[in-house]
């Protein structure tokens, strides 16, 4: 039998391409699984965020109601790019009172990158400006221990942001002063929008 000598190049070839088989044949399988628990992560984000607006009673995700986004209605929202393009905004309708809009946004300036942000903004004609009701992380890369305390799991410091209108007088965060101003800027972006476009987002409630 007779052997062709097999240079290192060659060699090297095939195992690069076996690996990029294996690389790709595990993000096939895993891809669905991870994207719908990133799913079920910012649905429950999004459920803590409205909460306030029923008495800290768990929100049906059915019951609230999605809001034209910048991507199928570039003309519905003024400055549109301070929302997070990968999620709509979102209203409770079960809300008694004034009502709560979840408005997400987020932030390029965390200590590890992006950081994405809901903020809950109770919105009443009677007031100068648009109030917070609650503040959640859904996505981020913080560092484990230091950074992900800007986490409602992880600590009270999100708290610091409830019925405020700005975000000038927050807490600092302690050991986390990036990833909480990450943070606050995704916040300050969200009532901004809502203080923009209080008109538009009040048309949806049917009030």
């Amino acid at each position: 039998m007779m052997r062709f000598p097999q240079s290192p190049a060659v060699t090297l070839a095939l195992f690069a391409a076996v690996s990029a088989a294996l690389v790709t044949a595990v993000y096939l399988l895993t891809r669905a699984p991870i994207q719908a628990a990133e799913a079920r992560w910012f649905q429950q984000r999004l459920s803590a965020v409205l909460q306030p607006a029923t008495g800290l009673e768990p929100v049906d995700y059915e019951d609230i109601v999605q809001l034209p986004d910048r991507q199928r209605c570039p003309q519905c929202w003024q400055n549109s790019e301070l929302i997070d393009p990968a999620h709509a905004i979102h209203l409770n309708s079960q809300s008694a009172g004034a009502p709560v809009f979840a408005i997400p946004t987020f932030s390029s300036r965390g200590y590890n990158g992006r950081i994405d942000v809901i903020t809950g903004v109770a919105i009443v004609r009677e007031q100068q400006s648009p109030a917070i009701v609650a503040v959640q992380v859904s996505r981020h890369r913080e560092t484990p221990g230091i950074g992900d305390r800007i986490e409602a799991d992880k600590s009270a410091w999100l708290e610091n942001f409830r019925g405020k209108a700005t975000v000038n007088d927050i807490d600092a965060l302690s050991g986390a002063t990036i990833s909480a101003s990450a943070v606050e800027d995704a916040v300050e972006k969200a009532l901004r929008f809502a203080r923009q476009n209080r008109d538009q987002l009040m048309s949806h409630t049917g009030s």
